[in-house]
């Protein structure tokens, strides 16, 4: 089943309702395009794959990094018609072993969760792929 809301929010259903699993397009493609079989582009998360619930999203997700374990989800934001990069970690730790790097990258802490993670709006699949990347590689600098 397609439900289109607008031309920038469109889900696609398992079912006949969204309470059911459901994704939401853009982020779905992105997914298609460019995680679903590249974890070793994303190093050092050993992990992709799509997560369909309430609030879609794609996921980069499990690097240990000093006892935690972050993930980074990707949404598409109809209303912002941007994509959403998130950077959490699954512990619900403090996010102080990477803060700087993450705020020298642009992203910003969100008090719109309540994980104490960052995140940062991209225009486009492109800019938000180019991003994705750069990330990585900061990251892989002050991996020991």
């Amino acid at each position: 089943y397609i439900r289109k809301e607008s031309e920038s929010k469109i889900y696609l259903l398992e079912g006949e309702r969204m309470s059911g699993k459901h994704s939401e397009l853009y982020s779905l493609i992105f997914y298609i395009k460019h995680l679903n079989d590249d974890n070793d582009n994303f190093s050092p998360f050993k992990e992709t794959y799509y997560y369909k619930r309430e609030d879609p999203c794609a996921v980069i997700d499990k690097w240990y990094y000093k006892g935690a374990k972050y993930a980074i989800n990707i949404f598409y934001r109809p209303e912002k018609e941007k994509f959403e990069i998130r950077i959490f970690d699954s512990n619900y730790k403090d996010l102080s072993d990477v803060k700087s790097l993450l705020i020298q990258n642009g992203m910003e802490e969100t008090p719109e969760y309540n994980d104490k993670s960052y995140i940062i709006f991209k225009d486009t699949e492109k800019d938000t792929l180019n991003f994705l990347t750069t990330l990585c590689e900061e990251i892989n600098k002050i991996q020991p």
